[in-house]
Order: C-alpha cells, then sequence, then structure tokens
C-alpha cells in the first residue's frame, strides 16, 4: 500500500451512528494510541442519563481517519463544553500508527470547526503520556497547540516498566527492604490469587473502608463493578490478597492494550497492614503481566489538582521502580 496524506478539505466530523459500534471497535483495535477508556463498551457502564454522549467520527471519502469520545455538558459559567474523556482518565484522537503530521492537524482543525458549527464554547481533552502509545507519538499533542489548545493542568502518574522474564520482577525492585518484605509475607503464609465477580461484594467492602477514612466512597459502586465484568470481562483483573482465609488486601487492574495495564482502586485491611497486601498484590500483578508480554504498569495518579501529592504513596510506587509520567488538559475556547 502506497504512503499518501489525506487532502485536508475532504475531512468531515461527525457524531457517531447507532450502528457503528463494531467499525469503532475495529479501529481501535487497530490504532496507536487507543486505551480501554476509548472502548464503547467500557464506556457504557455508565447509566444512560449521567452523561450527554458525543462521540465523533471523522471520515475522507468513507475511510474512517479517526475517533473522538466525548460528551457535552455545562461548566461552571453555564457554557456547553466538548470534554474528552468523560467519566474516565484518559480522552483524546484515536489515531492510527504513524499518522502524518499535516492529517492529525487538519483532523483537530476540523474539530475545532465542528465545535463551532455546534455552538460549543469550549473544548477540554485529556491526553495520556505518549509512552502509553504502542509506538510513543507526540504528533496529537502539537497540533492542539497549533490549533489553540492551551495546556491547563499537568497531573504525575507512575508507572513501571515490567522485565521480559516475570523471575526478575522481584530481584529487579530497586529498594532492597520491598524485595525483603514480599518474600517475608510469602513466609507467613499470606497468599495471593485472581478473583471474580462472586469476589467483588468482599473487595468493595474494604475498599468502601479504606476510603471512608478519608471521608471520601469508592469512585465505582459495587452496581458498576458488577457492569464493568458482564461489559469488558476479558480486560479486568481483580487480584487479591488473603491471610488465614480473610481477605486483606486486592486491587482492581484493567487492561488498556496488550502493553498496557493500569492498577485501579487498591485497598488494604489496616488490621494487618504489616504483612504488606498491597505490596503483595502489586508484586503479584507485576509478575503476571510480565508473563503475557505487557510493558508497562500504570500505577494511576500521584497528584492531585492542586499539584499536591501523597510522599508516602508516591514513595511506594517509586521504591517498585516506578518512574513519573504525565498527562495533560488541553483547553480550547471560542473566542470568535
Amino acid at each position: 500500500m502506497s504512503y499518501q496524506v489525506t487532502d485536508p478539505h475532504t475531512i468531515t466530523a461527525r457524531p457517531l451512528g447507532q450502528d457503528e459500534h463494531d467499525r469503532w471497535q475495529a479501529f481501535l483495535a487497530r490504532s496507536n494510541n487507543g486505551t480501554l477508556f476509548h472502548d464503547l463498551d467500557f464506556l457504557a457502564y455508565h447509566p444512560p442519563d449521567r452523561f450527554d454522549t458525543h462521540h465523533l467520527v471523522f471520515e475522507s471519502g468513507g475511510r474512517l481517519l479517526a475517533l473522538l469520545p466525548g460528551a457535552t455538558l455545562r461548566d461552571g459559567r453555564r457554557r456547553r463544553v466538548l470534554r474528552s474523556p468523560y467519566g474516565a482518565t484518559i480522552g483524546g484522537l484515536v489515531l492510527p500508527p504513524a499518522p502524518p503530521a499535516q492529517e492529525v492537524l487538519a483532523l483537530v482543525r476540523r474539530l475545532v470547526d465542528y465545535a463551532r458549527g455546534l455552538g460549543l464554547k469550549a473544548m477540554e481533552i485529556i491526553l495520556p503520556p505518549a509512552q502509553f502509545h504502542r509506538v510513543p507519538d507526540h504528533t496529537q499533542e502539537f497540533a492542539l497547540a497549533a490549533c489553540g489548545f492551551t495546556p491547563v493542568q499537568v497531573w504525575l502518574q507512575h508507572v513501571i516498566r515490567l522485565p521480559a522474564d516475570p523471575a526478575q520482577v522481584i530481584p529487579g525492585l530497586p529498594d532492597r527492604r520491598r524485595r525483603t518484605a514480599v518474600r517475608a509475607a510469602a513466609k507467613k503464609g499470606v497468599s495471593l490469587r485472581i478473583g471474580s465477580p462472586a469476589d467483588l461484594p468482599a473487595y468493595h467492602a474494604l475498599l468502601s473502608a479504606n476510603r471512608q477514612r478519608h471521608g471520601k466512597a469508592p469512585v465505582h459502586s459495587l452496581k458498576e463493578l458488577y457492569r464493568l465484568y458482564e461489559l469488558v470481562p476479558d480486560r479486568l483483573r481483580l487480584f487479591l490478597c488473603e491471610f488465614q482465609g480473610k481477605l486483606i488486601g486486592g486491587s482492581l487492574f484493567f487492561e488498556h492494550h496488550p502493553g498496557l495495564a493500569h492498577s485501579f482502586a487498591p485497598c488494604y485491611d489496616r488490621a494487618t497492614k504489616n504483612l504488606g497486601a498491597t505490596l503483595a498484590v502489586t508484586v503479584a500483578a507485576m509478575e503476571y503481566y510480565a508473563a503475557r508480554g505487557v510493558r508497562l504498569l500504570d500505577m494511576g495518579g500521584s497528584t492531585f489538582d492542586d499539584y499536591s501529592f501523597n510522599p508516602g504513596v508516591t514513595a511506594f510506587k517509586e521504591s517498585l521502580g516506578g518512574i513519573g509520567l504525565t498527562r495533560t488538559l488541553y483547553r480550547w475556547t471560542d473566542d470568535a
């Protein structure tokens, strides 16, 4: 197949049709930067009345060029805003491998034209670190900046690069104390396993107890977790840590694509904190994913909107080899 750049004037943007689910999913699977958070099946866990979804497809001559999951809502100034993601961590344009820069620029320009035609006054897009792509590519960031999007918020998250050999996970931990602790936990009788939907009530109860100490509730309700298992059962793994038949820790992992997994909502029993359940669960997941060729394990956000962070949580991630990467919120406003 010969290389060619799409004529920018032929690119169109329109809402996703009701019968285009499979077309979206097929493009997503072939893309360079698509994740579970761009997946229509995953996004379907939101109740229909929670968001005014507005997914877009970009085409030229009937050929699909890009996708944009999104929803419209009102901001603090009552302006209609298009947001990508909505109810997830990362969004933005889903692009094929090695997209031509000229084409990506034309796609973002078409997005701006579409937003103005719809009467939108602002757009917000959160992009993940380029390392989350199959092949790192910063072309979309450039195109957003060139079309008037401004980076207005940055969050730090820690990511662990996994070895090719799962047997090297524990020896490769940079902190000797962590290597000692995870081996000690096994000697004390701590056991680990991958759970099923039947384990969700116990896991969610432990997670809720953890969050209540900070005056918060879990991001997902128990009902939503069941729903996620129905929608994307092959993309979720619930790692559980038990001691003497009792659940003492756990974490849910999302599988974004074959090279990237994501730790979500870890929790532990404070009464048995000395057994190191969170460490044991994380290391077990590292070994599991390393054996399956996953190259990156996202440990989740490490900072808050005010740029503060929890030093203890951050130090824990770094002690396992976590390196800091950023995801960025880009905002466009219509000043015309």
